[in-house]
């Protein structure tokens, strides 16, 4: 009988390690079902020079195990950082501090603020300073971010370009508490999105009110003043107010910071090269340009505009004025021919008599 009951046992040994595997397996089943959630981080139209400086959800709840997947989404520069109770390291730092020479610039980015710090296999358990690097679209510069973390809590990170101002948070919870899917939570984030948007055109409103009136000075000339960006709270406007500014010669421009504004930013003239573009999408009654300027030079200008607009008067001035270049221009049928430095009055009254022949 006793050899009788050796199968049984054999048997219950077999239905018990079948049934360790198969809690084996069900312990694991979490991991099969690890989720991926992703982050949009900020937001950008480069053609009307507008910028939010937002994480698009702000605020993603996951579970154990979970990753978030940050993506670069404008063209500004940003990061993703978790301080975990550091200080945040500021984003520039002197020449000397680095041990560098200060030429060409006195100031130069921290490493580190933009150089990345990311745990061991991207497992993010909230002790530790974690750090994207500078995530942007220029070559070296990082487009998306990941990190899996691996313990409840809830965990703050910022950017360190722009601040408190641009934040989000991480919620990590347990496998039992029910959470919004990642297309739900992605679904919240472009709600937020278009909220922000909505506010746009009333930021641009206050932008607008804020530049101050052109000044007739003593002698008959204008000062017009130009404000250079406007920021409320996470929308940033990259714009010149106003954008467009028509001036006499002799006028004066001063281009001033916004005090709503925290990014940094030039005015810079480019060369003729965007002139010939500007040539080809609208008509002008007078252009003044110069002859010698990198990249392309006015008689360039002066070829294109007459095989454009015949009718266009063209203005040079130049620092190289000799008689070749004179007979140069005058052979392309340049209105006038000034040597630098110019004369302002010789050069309004030469504008006015190109109007003038144009009405007549």
């Amino acid at each position: 009988m006793r050899i009788l009951r050796f199968p049984s046992l054999a048997l219950v040994i077999a239905l018990v390690l079948a049934l360790s595997l198969s809690l084996g397996a069900a312990a694991k089943a979490p991991d099969s079902s690890q989720q991926t959630y992703t982050v949009l981080v900020g937001w950008e139209n480069p053609h009307q020079g507008i910028g939010i400086m937002a994480y698009f959800p702000d605020t993603v709840t996951i579970h154990v195990g979970d990753t978030v997947h940050w993506v670069q989404n404008s063209n500004e520069i940003h990061t993703v950082t978790f301080l975990a109770g550091t200080e945040p390291p500021p984003l520039l730092i002197t020449a000397t501090q680095l041990g560098v020479p200060p030429d060409p610039s006195p100031l130069l980015l921290n490493p580190a603020a933009v150089d990345p710090v990311i745990p061991a296999g991207g497992l993010y358990d909230g002790t530790s300073f974690a750090n994207s690097g500078l995530m942007g679209r220029e070559p070296g510069e990082s487009q998306q971010f990941d990190l899996t973390f691996t313990a409840e809590g809830t965990y703050d990170y910022l950017c360190l370009v722009h601040g408190v101002v641009m934040s989000g948070q991480v919620v990590v919870v347990g496998q039992e508490v029910s959470i919004p899917s990642p297309n739900q939570a992605m679904a919240q984030g472009k709600q937020q999105m278009a909220e922000k948007l909505a506010q746009v055109p009333a930021v641009q409103m206050e932008a607008e009110m804020q530049v101050q009136p052109p000044v007739m000075n003593d002698n008959g000339t204008m000062t017009h003043h130009v404000m250079i960006g406007y920021n409320d709270g996470q929308i940033d406007l990259m714009q010149f107010f106003p954008d467009k500014l028509v001036v006499s010669p002799g006028d004066t421009v001063e281009w001033e910071m916004s005090l709503h504004n925290v990014a940094p930013h030039t005015v810079t003239f480019l060369n003729g090269e965007p002139a010939l573009a500007r040539l080809g999408e609208e008509r002008f009654d007078v252009v003044v340009t110069d002859y010698k300027m990198k990249g392309i030079d006015g008689m360039e200008i002066l070829r294109k505009v007459k095989q454009l607009y015949p009718e266009t008067s063209v203005i040079m001035i130049t620092a190289f004025a000799n008689l070749d270049t004179a007979i140069e221009a005058f052979r392309g049928d340049v209105h006038d021919f000034f040597p630098k430095p110019v004369k302002i009055k010789e050069l309004k009254a030469s504008i006015q008599r190109a109007l003038e022949k144009k009405q007549a």
